[in-house]
């Protein structure tokens, strides 16, 4: 892993939600509660980083769906001293990132938590939880036409610890089904906290 520099809260936040506005799991949830607010998704898709009103909706934007902040949802037990970074990680390391702890991830790579083996299970058919494969196979498709996307988010405790990803399984599997599309060296987000193992994912 390389470190590249020191970002805040507020930038990772503004990454996170400008995938997931994408997403065919997230889209309508989400601007359906920008409606409502009456904002713009421009908010998202081109965020002002120094506007603390900006920063502040999309905090609590990020805590009403999906639980930031809150100690709920995808956050439950998700440490508050969290120190983000933007880095570069190569393909050894990108092997050892894991999925979060949840049954779907779990089952999908054999319980050993690995996106290669996701890719496995995905390549032989195997459906779980009656989840279509679909999405993972339309992703690494559009990674093999050189389509770019945010950073993939990933937490540990520190430099030496294991790393899980936050946000973009999906994409991390992908890449294990489409592998000559993995770049030597992957632009990533990183949140290190000794506390993370706190976080009911991890």
């Amino acid at each position: 892993m390389k470190k590249i520099k020191d970002i805040s809260e507020d930038e990772m936040i503004s990454v996170f939600l400008r995938t997931e506005i994408n997403s065919n799991r997230w889209s309508k949830f989400i601007l359906s509660l920008l409606k409502k607010d009456g904002k713009n998704r421009n908010i998202i898709d081109n965020p002002d980083l120094s506007n603390q009103e900006e920063n502040m909706y999309r905090k609590d934007l990020l805590g009403n769906y999906r639980g930031y902040g809150g100690n709920s949802d995808l956050f439950t037990g998700f440490p508050d001293d969290v120190n983000w970074i933007r880095a570069k990680i190569n393909k050894e390391e990108l092997k050892k990132v894991k999925y979060m702890r949840y049954s779907y991830w779990d089952k999908l790579s054999k319980y050993t938590r690995f996106a290669k083996v996701g890719a496995e299970t995905i390549r032989k058919g195997t459906i779980i939880f009656n989840e279509s494969n679909e999405g993972f196979l339309k992703t690494a498709e559009v990674l093999k036409q050189g389509k770019q996307f945010p950073e993939m988010i990933l937490v540990g405790k520190d430099e030496r610890s294991e790393l899980v990803v936050l946000e973009r399984h999906q994409r991390i599997t992908a890449y294990f089904l489409a592998p000559d599309k993995i770049p030597e060296q992957l632009k990533v987000i990183i949140g290190f906290s000794s506390n993370m193992t706190q976080w009911s994912g991890y």
